[in-house]
């Protein structure tokens, strides 16, 4: 039921322009078993195999559960209730880096990392002004073929993202003028629209992810400086403003500290566990 649970999360985050699903993956510890389970399937033996699979499904079922229950009220929240939304994201994604390294031995501030960590914060700066670039293109309703093609390469590139921390997929789709489009075929329950984008969100992970397994084994220290570089610079893409009204404050100081409790709470869970 935990799985479940937590691919409930990285679901609706990945409905969330500016969230990172990989982040959210992280923070509940379930990232690299994740990137473990994808990128090493084939190889394992039929023990493993299907140790692997029945995590996957669980995690698999919770995210199509998260995104299909919760894409109405993520456009709610972000329509009527903007600033608080974004700031409890914020809470979420600050109090996270922190453990993330902790206990991490062979991490060091050495030169090449924090080279890693910069370039890493840097992919997002360039990706948040190319999104800046970008308005909102009129929704598509009708699937033909060569629009097919494209929601298929979409998803695929949308899912490249989302396996990495700090990367939105959902801030990509909108970069390449889909996200609106996607959501109201998900509103809709438009199911063709749906299986393209989602037979090519399988591909884009299966492809990427066995990468993301091997940096994290063999170069594990400047992998993580990276992710941590495009972990903070992704506040600058969901950053709302301050509105000095007492009552907006003290809501977005609400939500911003109840994103990081719930990440401290997490964190618990987990040593626990």
């Amino acid at each position: 039921m935990l799985n479940i649970i937590q691919g409930l999360i990285i679901g609706v985050a990945n409905v969330i322009p500016g969230v990172s699903g990989g982040t959210l993956a992280l923070i509940m510890g379930i990232y690299e078993k994740l990137m473990e389970a994808i990128g090493t399937f084939f190889k394992v033996d039929r023990k493993q195999k299907l140790s692997f699979a029945f995590f996957l499904f669980k995690i698999f079922i919770g995210a199509v559960l998260g995104i299909l229950l919760f894409a109405r009220m993520i456009d709610y929240l972000y329509t009527n209730h903007f600033q608080p939304t974004n700031f409890f994201f914020i809470g979420l994604i600050l109090s996270s880096v922190p453990g993330i390294i902790k206990g991490e031995e062979k991490i060091t501030a050495k030169k090449r990392n924090l080279i890693f960590f910069f370039i890493g914060f840097l992919i997002i700066i360039l990706l948040s002004k190319i999104h800046s670039v970008n308005a909102e293109a009129g929704l598509i309703s009708e699937v033909t073929p060569m629009y097919s093609i494209k929601l298929l390469l979409c998803g695929a590139m949308a899912s490249a993202a989302m396996i990495i921390p700090g990367i939105s997929g959902s801030m990509l789709l909108m970069i390449l003028g889909e996200y609106y489009n996607i959501l109201g075929f998900v509103n809709n329950r438009n199911l063709l629209a749906i299986l393209i984008v989602g037979i090519g969100v399988i591909l884009g992970i299966l492809l990427f992810s066995k990468l993301v397994d091997y940096l994290l084994k063999k170069h594990r220290p400047t992998t993580l400086y990276f992710i941590v570089g495009l972990i903070l610079a992704s506040i600058i893409e969901i950053w709302p403003g301050i509105n000095l009204d007492p009552l907006s404050v003290v809501s977005n100081m609400f939500s911003f500290f109840m994103g990081a409790f719930l990440v401290v709470l997490m964190f618990k869970i987990e040593k626990k566990g």
